[in-house]
């Protein structure tokens, strides 16, 4: 049965229904950021999980050359020893060329070797019996799966235009394969045809991109062994390869999430506002019902209840507007990871049962937790000060002090964390916490003592009557205090992230201003925005540099290596001497640097890479390479924001000996004053003409191209600015609405 004190606690909820709804709105705000960055993160993560696990199949471990392809030799090798559950795949990322351009997965598959390792293509199943023969006599022809075929708007018969590497061809596409139960959340972009067509396709010869193997512990043994006698090439844990696609994005999805409880900490300071206003609205009320018997253990149950119902309601609308919210930021996300990290694409949204339920403890306990002082105040203040408005505001003046202690604790320890922790994601955001939390306990005390300093400006400027208003802001410091600390709040997180987003966005413009210097850029187009793939032979230095009205050139290509057993990308640059002091060093000095890296005994490192593993000038860096270990010096570290994990830089010449390769990822066209820049841009197109959609572009149309992929992985961090709007408003709207109206009456 609802007693009469229940019952006026509920009649309280419903006649502030401006008060009720700010305070749902404050949770939901914050239910709704965690959950929807939950789901886009955890549904781009499962697609590209899926995505791995279906390429890898049941492979345990993948045979691969530590750089280009793998010889068709090492399989025969593999075949010998009798390791026969060993397949070969040819895997190519392509370009689907149509009204809307898709990108895709080439696998070449050999179909006598697949029944052990996936199930589109083998000659033990059934369903490949009709489609395999003309999958081995044509040279053309493709499957896709069921997602793919559905997602792409293709059928049985179509012709498919294909581009990779700035080359093109056509294939056909000859059966759309059966959805399977992992394509309903996501989709399998793959174009799969029979190896042979593969290799006659891309142009590999017999070699291939990897070897599959389901090797036991005496295979692996075998594998091993032979791995000594032939150094060129390297065994894989499938699992431990999928891991280190995915941690390449962990940084960036552990942004996102700190981001999202940062929202949440944000809706919980609008709950203390709310259940702390709601309080104050009935002080007189709560002291009523103390004198008429109801004890502090049923006051406190009832506000607890309460924030419960409010937290019930807030999580609810929080949980449906993060849903709706989770499937637009899911496209940003999935932008930014193509943008910055591999290809991937989502076919519907998932909503984890677990994320959901982590939404819904943060709600509920968050505003519980949030209550419970404002909660306590109330059950524990005597009947006859709570009837008296001023004891509260009298209590707040006397706790300024201990409030200013703690402030001070809080930054101290805050800038501690910052300055002393290094450079982990998760203690920067704490550390940025306890800063928030600093500011807002010191609201009290610089209320007080601003007002104090303003009051004699503000009487000379506007005469006596203003003295009032500006004594009201001191005089009812339970209600401005919370309203000033919720502003200040909200502005600092507005002010610091458009300040970090300016800031970084300034010095990459700057970067790129002092990096992009040639006058042409030449490269292949790559699936991956900020990567080119090094597919242009060598051979075209020279034709560019006999194309009138070109100065100089700069070249350079990519590899991977490893150093301390994690990959890491290596550059070997060809920089021509007079662009030598376009690179911004941070340490080293410059001539000493360069002499040392052309003799081959040095390299420069970027700021990110050398930050990441702790470098400075004079360390070596020790990395694998397919003609064993090499020792590097570092001899300058310079600033480079193309990659968060940054990278190694060699001197060309030295890369291509070791590597053994001539290809070359881009190239900077560097012309004469006065040149014709169009006229040489289309002589060097030219160049390329089996490479029809090479690109070609201007030191401006890199820039801007570049400024672009920026301002679309910071999308998601400007959403903070409108939440810190809205923060703003209620804040200052909560603290207006718990003053009645015949107080500003008065003034």
């Amino acid at each position: 049965m609802i007693t009469l004190f229940q019952k006026a606690g509920l009649r309280y909820l419903f006649t502030h229904p401006w008060q009720t709804s700010l305070s749902i709105l404050g949770i939901a705000l914050g239910v709704g950021i965690i959950l929807s960055i939950d789901i886009a993160n955890e549904s781009s993560t499962r697609a590209f999980d899926i995505s791995m696990e279906t390429v890898t199949g049941k492979a345990t471990h993948r045979l691969v050359a530590k750089e280009g392809d793998i010889g068709i030799k090492h399989l025969i090798a593999l075949r010998n020893m009798g390791i026969d559950a060993s397949a070969p795949v040819i895997e190519q990322n392509v370009r689907i060329k149509g009204k809307q351009d898709i990108t895709a997965t080439f696998l070449g598959l050999d179909p006598f070797s697949e029944a052990d390792f996936r199930n589109f293509i083998d000659v033990k199943s059934r369903s490949s019996n009709d489609l395999l023969p003309v999958l081995l006599k044509n040279r053309d022809r493709v499957v896709v799966p069921g997602s793919f075929a559905g997602f792409a708007g293709l059928k049985a018969g179509d012709s498919i235009r294909i581009e990779w590497q700035g080359k093109e061809s056509v294939v056909f596409l000859e059966s759309v394969l059966p959805l399977t139960d992992g394509e309903k959340s996501s989709i399998n972009q793959f174009l799969i045809a029979d190896i042979e067509t593969a290799a006659s396709l891309f142009g590999t010869g017999r070699a291939f991109s990897y070897i599959d193997l389901i090797l036991d512990e005496r295979s692996t043994s075998l594998v091993n062994d032979y791995l000594e006698k032939n150094s060129e090439i390297l065994l894989k844990s499938t699992t431990k390869t999928n891991d280190t696609a995915r941690s390449m994005t962990e940084a960036f999805r552990l942004n996102l999430n700190a981001m999202s409880m940062l929202g949440l900490v944000v809706g919980l300071f609008l709950i203390y506002n709310s259940m702390t206003f709601s309080v104050v609205q009935r002080r007189k009320l709560l002291a009523l019902f103390r004198s008429m018997g109801v004890t502090g253990k049923e006051i406190y149950t009832q506000i607890i209840a309460e924030s419960i119902f409010i937290a019930s309601a807030g999580t609810l609308l929080g949980v449906l507007g993060g849903i709706i919210l989770g499937t637009q930021l899911l496209d940003l996300i999935t932008q930014s990871i193509n943008d910055l990290y591999f290809v991937t694409n989502v076919r519907s949204v998932d909503i984890p049962a677990e994320s959901v339920i982590k939404a819904v403890f943060a709600g509920v306990m968050g505003t519980v937790i949030a209550s419970i002082f404002p909660a306590y105040e109330a059950a524990t203040t005597p009947p006859g000060l709570a009837a008296r408005r001023s004891t509260l505001e009298t209590g707040i003046r006397k706790r300024a002090g201990l409030l200013t202690v703690l402030s001070v604790v809080s930054m101290v320890t805050g800038v501690s964390i910052l300055l002393f922790t290094g450079t982990g994601i998760l203690l920067s955001y704490a550390g940025m916490l306890f800063i928030i939390i600093s500011f807002a306990l010191m609201t009290p005390f610089v209320v007080i003592k601003g007002v104090a300093l303003i009051e004699p400006v503000i009487v000379k400027i506007a005469g006596g009557k203003a003295r009032l208003g500006i004594r009201g802001i001191t005089a009812n410091l339970s209600r401005t205090t919370i309203a000033i600390a919720a502003l200040a709040i909200a502005v600092s997180a507005t002010i610091g992230v458009s300040t970090m987003i300016s800031s970084f966005r300034g010095t990459v413009i700057n970067w790129l201003e002092q990096t992009l210097v040639a006058d042409l850029f030449v490269s292949a187009p790559g699936l991956v925005s900020r990567k080119n793939e090094a597919v242009m032979d060598r051979s075209v230095l020279k034709k560019i540099e006999s194309v009138q009205g070109v100065r100089a050139l700069d070249y350079y290509s990519e590899a991977k290596s490893t150093f301390r057993k994690k990959e890491v990308e290596v550059f070997g640059s060809g920089i021509h001497p007079s662009n030598e002091g376009r690179f911004d060093l941070k340490e080293g000095d410059a001539t000493s640097a360069w002499k040392e890296i052309r003799t081959g005994k040095g390299a420069l490192v970027t700021e990110t890479f050398a930050c990441k593993w702790g470098l400075s000038v004079g360390d070596e860096v020790d990395i694998s390479t397919p003609s064993g270990n090499r020792k590097f010096r570092v001899s300058a570290i310079y600033y480079d924001y193309s990659s968060e994990t940054g990278h190694i830089a060699i001197d060309h010449a030295v890369f291509s000996n070791i590597w053994k390769s001539d290809k070359i990822s881009g190239i900077g066209v560097y012309l004469v004053e006065g040149a014709d820049r169009e006229k040489i841009r289309n002589e060097i197109k030219g160049l390329f003409p089996k490479m029809r959609s090479i690109l070609i572009r201007s030191n401006g149309e890199l820039r801007d191209y570049s400024v672009q992929i920026f301002d679309r992985t910071f999308i998601v961090a400007g959403m903070l600015h409108i939440l810190s709007v809205v923060v703003a408003f209620i804040g200052i709207l909560s603290a207006m609405m718990s003053q009645p109206p015949w107080e500003c009456l008065h003034r």
